[in-house]
């Protein structure tokens, strides 16, 4: 694999959009790290990013390339749990999206088949990099069974997860409930999120519907006491009708210190 990562600006600029060498602004590679008390192996997916670059969350935001995990090829693997770091709020060109700078390691929770056998992890990684311009990238690495686990890998995974969003129990919130309703020609949202104390303040909202095709965008935010009151716009493509299950709907409130990560509002 390509370890230097210097950037080559000049060709960036008349890149074409099929993916790029990451070598050429990241690098990409996994991190040993170690058994959980649940039986899964924990480990780590880390990209260094050339100075000036910046790669994308989950959730990115208008014009933001997610990462997407392709596991195919490891040997023992059912499945991979993804524990996403908070995201910083990024602002260019009139945009707001959410990701990482100079440096990101996502926690991996991987679930092996047979418990007992060994687990060899092969990673192909297509993620989103931007500096001026921002290009699809991607890279390969792999984790044999036979490569043991160090105090620095440890750290940088454990850091990593040390910094994941609150959820509602750590954040100290009380009550969620949320309402549909027809304003106008747009069906309107509004989230009501009680606190035991002071709220989250001037939070950056990001809405998960879980679909393709359906959208929530939040137009204002108020508190009042300890509640946070947050109402968004319902869009969708197509004609059919907007697809929204509230139980599984997927609130992240953002601030520049805090992050709390909110799965399901039940209706009010």
């Amino acid at each position: 694999m390509k370890r230097s990562f210097t950037p080559v600006l000049a060709i960036l600029l008349g890149l074409s959009p099929f993916p790029a060498a990451a070598g050429d602004f990241s690098f990409m590679r996994l991190l040993p790290g170690w058994q959980t008390e649940e039986g899964t192996q924990m480990i780590g997916v880390e990209i260094l990013l050339n100075p000036g670059w910046k790669t994308y969350w989950r959730a990115p935001g208008a014009g933001g390339i997610p990462p997407h995990f392709d596991w195919a090829g490891s040997q023992n693997v059912a499945g991979a749990k993804i524990h996403w770091p908070r995201p910083e709020i990024q602002h260019a060109y009139g945009l707001t999206t959410l990701g990482y700078s100079d440096r990101v390691v996502f926690p991996v929770e991987i679930l092996p088949q047979d418990p007992d056998a060994p687990v060899d992890i092969n990673l192909a990684l297509s993620y989103g990099v931007c500096e001026e311009v921002c290009i699809p990238a991607h890279s390969t690495d792999m984790l044999p069974a036979s490569r043991q686990p160090n105090e620095t890998a440890t750290r940088s995974i454990e850091s990593a997860l040390a910094s994941r969003p609150l959820d509602v129990t750590n954040a100290g919130i009380t009550n969620i409930s949320c309402t549909l309703t027809q304003i106008g020609e747009k069906p309107q949202l509004a989230a009501e999120i009680t606190f035991a104390a002071a709220p989250i303040q001037t939070p950056y909202t990001v809405f998960e519907t879980g679909s393709e095709v359906t959208f929530l965008s939040a137009t204002s935010t108020n508190i009042s006491e300890n509640t946070l009151n947050i109402a968004a716009r319902l869009d969708h493509y197509g004609n059919t009708e907007p697809e929204l299950n509230l139980e599984s709907l997927r609130l992240t409130l953002l601030d520049s210190y805090t992050a709390i990560d909110i799965t399901g509002c039940p209706e009010s």
